[in-house]
């Protein structure tokens, strides 16, 4: 019995430690960034979601639903479903979170020792505020972090698009 035990910690320390960390990885990984970085100044990035993350409750499949987030230069357009709790009351009857803004302090660094693009910018929309944190990984994965001043922190996992 315990030589199973044994062989079922060593099976998922193994596993966890099988990430690609070989300098062509990581020089594959930063040469993506850098194309992506391009596609971002040039071109503006679409994003596609296929997680969402609420606070409460449990992670939600969006594969099959429309979603996604575009920037092109400061112009910010978002359709993102949500799930989660509203401090306010939205009559127009929209329930996500669903806007073609303008982009606000908007920073962008690329931290190559982390493999990752970080994007961050507010945006006001007519009646909320939101501040949304962007990361974006070497493989092209990214997270999004949104903040409201309406309603609680939601968590998005997708991917960048590649645009033509």
């Amino acid at each position: 019995m315990k030589l199973i035990g044994y062989i079922i910690v060593c099976a998922l320390l193994y596993s966890c430690g099988t990430t690609e960390t070989s300098p062509e990885a990581i020089a594959a990984q930063n040469k993506r960034l850098s194309q992506i970085e391009s596609q971002l100044k040039e071109n503006g990035l679409e994003i596609e979601f296929d997680w969402a993350r609420p606070t409460s409750g449990s992670q939600v499949n969006l594969i099959s639903n429309p979603n996604g987030l575009e920037i092109k230069g400061d112009t910010i357009i978002a359709y993102l479903p949500y799930f989660g709790v509203r401090q306010i009351a939205d009559y127009n009857g929209e329930g996500g979170i669903k806007f073609t803004s303008v982009a606000e302090n908007k920073v962008i660094a690329n931290n190559e020792d982390k493999g990752a693009l970080a994007i961050q910018f507010n945006v006001s929309d007519t009646r909320e505020q939101f501040q949304f944190n962007l990361t974006i990984f070497g493989n092209g994965k990214c997270l999004l972090n949104v903040n409201s001043s309406e309603r609680d922190f939601i968590q998005y996992q997708g991917r960048v698009l590649n645009k033509k």
